[in-house]
């Protein structure tokens, strides 16, 4: 039994563009994907996740805008 999914189908279970996968698959951030050597097609393990990416140094800094008193 075949217990891989196309991209195509992988991409619609996660919300977002079948570039958006292949980039990830790329990145190594999608475990067990691979390309099939004849068809050349991108296959997903059927249960697969996805990891997340790992951050650099920089913090992100969030503010608020108060508008001043009148």
């Amino acid at each position: 039994m075949n217990d891989t999914i196309p991209l195509r189908d992988a991409a619609k279970q996660l919300g977002v563009s079948p570039e958006r996968v292949r980039q990830l698959i790329r990145a190594g951030r999608i475990p067990g994907a691979h390309v099939e050597p004849v068809f050349g097609r991108y296959m997903l393990p059927a249960d697969f996740t996805v990891t997340p990416a790992k951050r650099g140094k920089r913090a992100i800094i969030v503010a608020t805008y108060q508008p001043p008193d009148a």
